[in-house]
């Protein structure tokens, strides 16, 4: 497995269980569960009774001022977590959501522009649905499946009577999109979407493959409710 879904994992795992653990030990327990006890009773009080009671005024005060007092205890947690669990997401998200361009792996490449013309490359260093010389007609945008096959690749345009050429540095072990200016052309490289799993079994909206996100997703979210539940199980939060 590669090193990238291996930190995907872990993260996941380590946010969903801080998640929980923070909610132990910043969180105090044994007020909650005083709290839950009145509004439990003060609930059962109110069943029944009259909306013009002024009892029923009076109990429904008590029960909205205890649902507060408890809200805002069992969100410190969030106050304390929220900006590391955002960092660590855009950290993830900067780094991992992409699979560096590497010699000889196919991505997607769109030339836009309006031209008609021949692209190829130097040395036959780049292919275009494998083929190494292309004629195309682009009146807007055109959708490519791509390889470059070196480090110093150079891509060539013939337009118009004329040819344009442009280096393609800086693309190998890039994992963000990369753009060049040909001419009149522009062709934009954009890197494979990093998939942890390929499931036995297609998800709605996300198919057989499981990207960072809802892998760091899914993994932190079961983490957390099944160290939820054990916590509970055991009386340690509540």
């Amino acid at each position: 497995m590669l090193l990238e879904a291996w930190i995907v994992i872990i993260t996941g795992i380590l946010v969903g269980a801080a998640g929980q653990l923070s909610y132990l030990f910043l969180v105090d327990q044994n007020l909650i569960r005083d709290l839950k006890i009145k509004i439990k009773e003060l609930q059962t009080q109110l069943r029944g009774k009259n909306r013009t009671d002024p009892e029923f005024m009076e109990l429904q005060s008590q029960l909205l001022k205890h649902n507060a007092t408890m809200m805002k205890h069992t969100m410190k947690p969030t106050y304390v977590t929220f900006i590391p669990f955002l960092i660590i997401f855009f950290v993830l998200d900067f780094y991992l959501s992409t699979v560096p361009i590497a010699i000889g792996q196919p991505l997607p490449l769109s030339i836009s522009g309006t031209f008609n013309g021949s692209l190829s490359s130097v040395n036959k260093c780049i292919s275009l649905n494998g083929g190494y010389n292309t004629t195309l007609k682009v009146v807007k945008s055109l959708d490519f499946n791509s390889t470059v096959n070196s480090n110093d690749c150079t891509a060539l345009l013939s337009t118009s009577n004329k040819t344009y050429n442009v280096s393609l540095a800086g693309l190998i072990g890039s994992n963000t999109p990369k753009s060049y200016t040909l001419g009149p052309a522009k062709l934009t490289f954009t890197p494979n979407t990093l998939v942890i799993f390929y499931l036995p079994f297609s998800i709605p909206f996300l198919g057989n493959q499981l990207n960072w996100f809802w892998t760091y997703f899914i993994l932190s979210l079961v983490t957390s409710v099944v160290l939820r539940q054990i916590l509970v199980r055991y009386k340690l939060i509540y």
